[in-house]
């Protein structure tokens, strides 16, 4: 009978180990069109993979795919969506046994993406498949947000992230209808999250508009439909910076609230960040520092300190009808 369980035990053990180190051993490269096929009949989108798949579970559960391209649906200049050069994810082990998802690193390597919306103001980035269902969607009576269940907190609260990285990466905005160009490059960030509901903490560095800026921060929990946020903001090329303390909501319209202080040695240098020229008279030192209020269509301040030159004020603001424009509106006491 011992023999018999010992014999059992050692069978077991012999599978046990081999659908660890199976997956090592199995050329998923021949599984590329297969892959290729589902994601396109998922989406709509045209996936080309060049590089090599690997996939092993030890010491980690861990996926590596290399140079894997998206093409644009709809162009008007480029004929890529989205690339990137190597992509890793590996998971923690052990918090598998006790259903919890712990991401150990999700490496990007330098991923470009390149959104265009067209002259007739259709968006590039949206195939046939995605259009349909989103007109379904639009055409189907609006139904009010289902509260979140305790499970679907218990979920959220059961994924962490320790390292999210991504390195040398490119971000392009193109709007061949309203005219509005943006270009980020030379992005590097990294960020970490305990669970899909926060705290998040994060920072990173990218160019833009020929500048280089910095950036960190963290935030609290998701509650109550708002999360805490400090963050502080640094602009080398236009001695500038700022730092931001208070609440945003989540999930809903923007609706921001906290205290705000921003720093300028160059005023026009940072205005002309875009890519503008510099204002004549606008170079100057400028700050302001008060409790801010934004929302979708305004913006304002409360006890607020503000200088430019050797002007200083205090008092309040508020900027109204952003989003209509007709017309905006200003009202203040300085």
């Amino acid at each position: 009978m011992n023999r018999l369980i010992i014999a059992a035990i050692s069978v077991v053990l012999i599978l046990f180990a081999g659908l660890l180190v199976g997956p090592s051993f199995v050329d998923w490269n021949k599984y590329k069109p297969e892959i290729v096929a589902q994601v396109k009949a998922a989406s709509g989108y045209d996936v080309k993979i060049d590089g090599d798949i690997s996939l092993s579970v030890l010491p980690a559960p861990s996926l590596k795919i290399r140079n894997v391209s998206v093409a644009a649906p709809k162009k008007m200049k480029s004929e890529t969506l989205a690339s990137i050069e190597q992509a890793n994810v590996s998971v923690a082990l052990l918090p598998l046994l006790q259903k919890r998802i712990e991401v150990n690193t999700v490496s990007l390597v330098k991923p470009d993406i390149r959104l265009e919306v067209l002259p007739d103001g259709s968006k590039g980035w949206m195939t046939d498949k995605m259009q349909s269902a989103s007109a379904e969607s639009a055409g189907a009576p609006e139904a009010a947000p289902a509260p979140v269940s305790a499970q679907q907190a218990n979920a959220m609260d059961a994924i962490a992230f320790d390292k999210v990285s991504i390195e040398g990466g490119r971000f392009e905005y193109a709007d061949f209808q309203g005219g509005a160009q943006h270009l980020l490059e030379d992005i590097n960030v990294s960020l970490k999250a305990d669970s899909l509901n926060g705290p998040y903490k994060g920072d990173g560095r990218f160019q833009y508009g020929g500048q280089a800026i910095a950036f960190d921060g963290e935030t609290g929990r998701v509650q109550d439909g708002e999360m805490s946020v400090t963050a502080k903001i640094n602009l080398p090329d236009a001695k500038a910076g700022g730092t931001f303390a208070g609440v945003i909501a989540v999930g809903g319209p923007l609706d921001v609230q906290g205290e705000v202080d921003l720093q300028a040695d160059r005023l026009g240098a940072l205005m002309a960040l875009g890519g503008g020229s510099i204002a004549p008279g606008l170079d100057q030192k400028a700050s302001i520092k008060g409790i801010m209020t934004a929302q979708e269509d305004s913006i304002g301040f409360t006890d607020m300190n503000f200088g430019f030159g050797d002007l200083s004020g205090k008092g309040t603001f508020t900027l109204a009808n952003m989003k209509a424009k007709n017309p905006v509106t200003f009202t203040g006491k300085l």
